[in-house]
């Protein structure tokens, strides 16, 4: 500016004026993520400013979420600038559904497998699920031998998603105390009182029934009495195809 005095004198002076109106550079650390079984929640940081505001009205630096949806961020820099970032927040809780066959029931020294495809079929299971076996309901003690099953009951299978989603569901295990295929041989199996013997398939006999015995075969195949087998006079005995039921 130029001054000029009532007596026609000038002066000057001047004034800088600077600018300053570079926004600042807002950025948000998760861009992007995904809610989860195993992940209830995100932690969302921002960057680039003196004051951030959040589209859900959080003024703090970083905030927790819990729900899936964009979260936009404002940051104010000292200027007074302002600038915007968003996250996009996921969301897969989808569980693991299992479908359960039990497994036929077999008779001992045989087990049962419970890893067999067989015994899920029909399951929805992603890529990437793993099934645990287990022997209570929560699923927190582990199945020793889940591949050889050898003691009737109810177990529990697991299936566990990548997305830490879970399911459980029970497997009845049967197996009976009866013999698949049954040897009799003399002296060890002669028998001079009241006896019922069993197997799921075959009975093959060569031992002897004595006098005053009562006696049963019952076999879910066949009952084979080979030479050497002896059922003496004043016995009763029965051969019937019956198994263990």
């Amino acid at each position: 500016v130029t001054v000029t005095g009532i007596n026609g004198c000038t002066a000057t002076a001047s004034a800088v004026i600077t600018g300053d109106i570079t926004p600042p550079s807002a950025s948000i650390s998760p861009l992007t993520a995904s809610l989860t079984c195993s992940t209830t929640s995100v932690s969302l940081t921002a960057t680039g400013g003196g004051s951030y505001m959040w589209s859900n009205g959080e003024t703090t630096e970083s905030i927790s979420v819990s729900t899936a949806g964009t979260y936009t961020v404002t940051v104010t820099g000292i200027n007074g600038c302002t600038a915007t970032a968003s996250a996009v927040i996921t969301e897969d809780k989808t569980p693991p559904v299992l479908v359960i066959t039990n497994p036929a029931a077999v008779a001992t020294p045989n087990t049962v497998d419970l890893t067999l495809a067989a015994v899920t079929v029909g399951s929805t299971l992603p890529v990437g699920t793993v099934l645990s076996y287990h022997t209570d309901i929560a699923g927190t003690i582990t199945l020793a031998n889940p591949s050889a099953v050898a003691v009737s009951g109810t177990y529990y299978i697991k299936a566990t998603a990548p997305n830490g989603c879970t399911d459980i569901k029970p497997v009845v295990v049967e197996i009976s105390v009866c013999p698949t295929n049954l040897v009799l041989t003399s002296p060890a199996d002669d028998y001079n009182n009241a006896q019922t013997k069993q197997a799921s398939m075959t009975i093959s006999a060569t031992n002897k029934v004595n006098t005053g015995a009562n006696v049963l075969y019952k076999a879910g195949g066949s009952v084979t009495l080979n030479p050497g087998f002896k059922a003496d006079s004043g016995t009763v005995f029965k051969a019937e195809i019956g198994g263990c039921n």
